[in-house]
């Protein structure tokens, strides 16, 4: 029970450093912002293909532990890039570049 209770609070604390990160980066500019966003939704859709789809790619051979463990590393790989991609979504999108880089863009037009 105890292992169980720390195990989540580990997940949700890098879950919320993740975001962190994603926010740090998406607070220096628009133009972070916005590649920050892209990188990390491509994160997240690559890591929902690689932990859902591909999997059913696999061929399936009777007997043989090569396509279990093979399974189980494209879940683990993909859901962890799919919850990695998924927190620096949520930390950029909630965070704004601040309003002097904005100006100072507008400046340099």
């Amino acid at each position: 029970m105890l292992q169980g209770v720390l195990l989540l609070a580990i997940g949700i604390a890098v879950f919320v450093l993740l975001g962190y990160a994603g926010g740090r980066i998406a607070r220096r500019s628009r133009r972070d912002r916005r590649s920050a966003l892209r990188v990390f939704a491509l994160s997240f859709v690559a890591g929902l293909v690689i932990a859902l789809w591909l999997p059913h790619r696999v061929p399936l051979t009777e007997g043989s532990a090569a396509t279990m463990v093979a399974i189980l590393v494209l879940w683990i790989a993909g859901g962890s890039m799919a919850i990695m991609g998924l927190a620096g979504l949520i930390g950029a999108w909630f965070s704004r570049p601040p309003p002097e880089s904005t100006t100072q863009r507008l400046e340099d037009r």
